[in-house]
């Protein structure tokens, strides 16, 4: 079926899609039935996506939380990074990055960018680090997995630091690293994926999960997420809230597993489709693959253009009747400069991030959409790079 993916007509995938949503709400509706019949939650659906998950990671403990912000402000406390500390992190990308840091009472420090894959700058990180710093966040974006991630990990082993790998949209994306594959999400002594609604492999609701390497970190991670519990009412060695995955959310991510190569191919050819009609077209720079040593997937499609409010206002006008094929911008707005940080942040030189951030547009990728989406789409930026000077 995969295979033949390229000569798949439309309806085709249509019923791949059907298929699939009939296999998740099947798997919904039988635990929300012995919901509806016992009063207890053995967490079964948890553990089994969990297994499902740790085989495919080569065999790491594997933790399900309640969203990808639970796994990175849990990973936090399972490495005692608290009041006082500093967490170095990038000056550009998701939110949950600089607030599950404030979340835990620490410092963010933000550090400059890559101009090319747009994770945090390796050679910028050293000048950061302080008798303060206690760990680093390593994230990957939009599907393409940074290789510089082992030159960071150096860093972290020099100067004794924790290194921490956001892998919450590279889910399934691989590294070359000493003559193999392997996989995001299993470098950083602890690592975090996100199944939130946005994501490419998603839950009906929310849901997380963290990898750890580290075997002494097992049990206060998985205590941590339920109550801080080692035996439910009886032995709370540590303190905990409610953070672990969901029954249902794990229930739906097992029924959605299979199909999930299937999606994953379908959306490199939709990328790869863009690739050819945007090639040359005006003065976008198309997204990275670095194919030599990273094998991404393509959660998102962000292109760059110094055209971006030009060309994201005209798209909004040409396709606001077609809401899946609307452009995004991901991300607007720095992380030091977001208001919560905005009074107490001293520093600003952050060049290559503000330069990404006013370029970068996020054209429509997702799973309804067609071949022939992708060309009403590019059609349209062609003729407004024709027509603008």
């Amino acid at each position: 079926m995969i295979r033949n993916i390229l000569n798949l007509p439309l309806v085709k995938r249509n019923l791949i899609a059907v298929r699939q949503e009939f296999a998740v709400k099947r798997a919904v509706g039988r635990i929300i039935d012995e919901l509806a019949q016992y009063s207890f939650v053995n967490h079964s659906q948890v553990s089994e996506f969990e297994n499902s998950l740790s085989r495919r990671l080569g065999g790491l403990p594997v933790f399900g939380t309640g969203s990808g912000t639970d796994a990175l402000i849990i990973a936090m406390k399972a490495l005692n990074v608290g009041p006082g500390d500093e967490v170095i992190i990038p000056a550009f990308g998701c939110v949950s990055l600089a607030f599950s840091v404030s979340w835990v009472n620490s410092r963010p420090v933000f550090v400059d960018i890559e101009d090319d894959t747009f994770a945090i700058h390796p050679e910028k990180i050293e000048e950061k680090i302080t008798s303060k710093t206690k760990a680093i966040i390593f994230a990957h974006l939009y599907g393409q997995p940074a290789v510089t991630i082992l030159k960071i990990l150096d860093i972290a082993r020099r100067h004794g630091l924790s290194l921490i790998e956001d892998a919450a949209q590279v889910f399934c994306a691989k590294i070359y690293r000493s003559g193999q594959w392997q996989d995001a999400g299993t470098f950083g002594d602890i690592s975090c994926f996100s199944f939130s609604p946005t994501k490419q492999f998603c839950a009906p609701g929310n849901g997380g999960a963290i990898v750890v390497r580290e075997n002494q970190l097992k049990d206060s991670i998985d205590r941590m997420r339920f109550y801080g519990a080692k035996v439910f009412y009886y032995d709370h060695p540590t303190v905990g809230v409610s953070a672990k995955m969901d029954e249902v959310h794990a229930a739906a991510l097992i029924a959605k597993l299979p199909f999930l190569s299937f999606w994953l191919e379908y959306r490199r050819i939709l990328a790869e489709h863009f690739n050819e009609k945007l090639s040359g077209v005006g003065d976008i720079v198309l997204p990275p693959n670095k194919e030599a040593d990273t094998k991404r997937i393509w959660y998102r499609y962000v292109i760059r253009t110094k055209k971006r409010n030009q060309l994201f206002d005209h798209l909004q006008k040409t396709f606001k009747h077609k809401p899946q094929l609307l452009p995004k911008i991901h991300y607007p707005v720095l992380l030091p400069d977001l208001s919560a940080y905005n009074a107490d942040w001293v520093s600003r030189d952050f060049p290559i991030a503000k330069r990404v951030s006013s370029e970068i547009l996020t054209l429509p990728l997702n799973d309804a959409m067609s071949l022939n989406d992708v060309d009403v789409v590019c059609k349209t930026i062609k003729n407004f790079m024709n027509n603008t000077v």
